[in-house]
């Protein structure tokens, strides 16, 4: 379980990178803050992951408070009509057979809510949940317990949908329990799997690929995304075809075959260093393109020599890839574990730290890491920074607006953005804000 403090951040290098052909709209956009959480108990504290609009309330996670174990909750925002929105736990998880460190969620048709837990579950290796709208609340059914062995565990980067209704995620580990050895905790590479539902409520898991730890990638990160014709796009942090100290993370395909059968395609390698490292899933896949980021890497001298990420593209029928923007843990923000968001026209995405360095108390004291920022670029510009703006740097040491932005923002019909913190607000425990077009 990632801390809420500060300390799991990489720390922004002491100087203010500063760079020419950036636009950067500091606070050009209106943000508020639609929640604070409290105290860590009944509402939970350090949401993460991503945010979901359902019939007008938005959903979401977080990956510690709640009940005695701390093991996180599910919440529900609905707006009262005047302004204001009323925070409510669907479920607040115990760490037992209702598993722990729940993911973004997911609805269907049905109005019925999916998602996983990373961890505990009838076997300890997490699960998959549907809660179900019953008049006093909602009812909550496991629908599948991860073994660890084969079939993958740990799952926790949020599930998605195809035409029929199955549902598909990635694991951190299991599969090839012979390979990728060296964390006890989490044996083997990870899996992609579809959770396919039967006639008497059942679901049955089966394994769609089980990544081996070499050219393929290790550990895929992010979750998934379906393009027009039913291919899955995903990423995993480490290895690839450069792994000879570890590996630098793949950008991969799986292409359904028919019978069950799914291709994987390997569609690039990151080489590390200014061309980025660690990258993550949930990619936008809009036409022939696909987006993504990069926690690491990029600018080597930035971000305690790690590096602040990229944004990339992959484009055209041989993905060629194209370096959009290199964070620089300055004014530009640097640093995230978040997802883009193709919203508005143009791509949204959130940057834990940099910004205004004066703020959010940095490492020894002198300096801050910055609070983070919201950034957007346009995918049409054709140009080598994509058009990237700053459409709001956090304050939160001045105004409790939030610290340390995390996960996939969501954008209602009137075109306003929606996100969290996974620290600041109020009572510094996170908090969910909204910005206005």
């Amino acid at each position: 379980m990632r801390s809420s403090a500060r300390a799991f951040l990489p720390v922004i290098s002491a100087a203010l990178f500063l760079f020419a052909g950036v636009r950067f709209d500091a606070n050009a956009q209106t943000e508020s803050v639609i929640y604070s959480f409290t105290d860590g108990s009944a509402d939970g504290a350090v949401p993460a992951g991503g945010l979901t609009f359902h019939s007008g309330s938005i959903f979401g996670v977080t990956n510690e408070g709640g009940g005695f174990n701390e093991d996180g909750v599910l919440f529900q925002l609905t707006p009262d009509g005047n302004g204001k929105w009323n925070e409510g736990p669907v479920h607040v998880f115990e760490g037992e057979a209702d598993g722990a460190v729940p993911s973004p969620v997911i609805f269907d048709a049905a109005g019925n809510l999916y998602g996983e837990a990373v961890s505990f579950g009838e076997y300890g290796y997490g699960l998959i949940f549907e809660f179900s709208p019953i008049q006093a609340g909602w009812k909550m059914k496991v629908l599948y317990n991860f073994t660890g062995g084969s079939d993958g565990g740990h799952p926790e980067d949020g599930l998605t949908f195809d035409a029929a209704g199955n549902l598909y995620g990635t694991t951190g580990g299991g599969g090839n329990l012979s390979v990728c050895q060296w964390d006890p905790w989490n044996l083997g590479c990870g899996v992609v799997f579809e959770l396919s539902p039967a006639a008497d409520g059942t679901w049955a898991e089966s394994v769609l690929y089980t990544f081996t730890g070499q050219q393929d990638g290790y550990s895929p990160e992010g979750g998934l995304t379906f393009d027009s014709q039913g291919n899955l796009y995903g990423a995993t942090e480490f290895y690839g075809f450069n792994n000879s100290d570890g590996g630098y993370g793949v950008v991969y395909r799986l292409s359904p075959q028919g019978q069950g059968e799914w291709k994987y395609s390997a569609l690039h390698h990151f080489a590390g260093g200014d061309s980025g490292e660690v990258p993550f899933g949930n990619l936008v896949v809009a036409a022939d393109s696909i987006y993504g980021t990069t926690w690491e890497g990029g600018m080597m001298s930035a971000c305690n020599g790690l590096g602040c990420g990229i944004v990339y593209e992959l484009s055209g029928t041989t993905k060629k890839f194209k370096i959009l923007h290199t964070f620089t843990g300055g004014a530009d923000g640097g640093s995230f574990l978040s997802p883009l968001t193709l919203a508005n026209g143009r791509l949204f995405g959130t940057a834990q730290l940099g910004g205004d360095l004066s703020l959010c108390q940095g490492t020894g004291g002198s300096q801050g890491d910055g609070c983070g920022v919201v950034y957007s670029l346009s995918p049409s510009t054709g140009s080598s920074n994509g058009g990237f703006r700053v459409a709001y740097t956090f304050k939160n040491s001045t105004n409790n607006d939030g610290d340390g932005p995390d996960g996939r923002m969501t954008v209602d019909e009137a075109g306003n953005l929606y996100g969290e913190t996974r620290i600041g607000g109020t009572y510094d425990l996170g908090a969910i804000f909204e910005i206005a077009p």
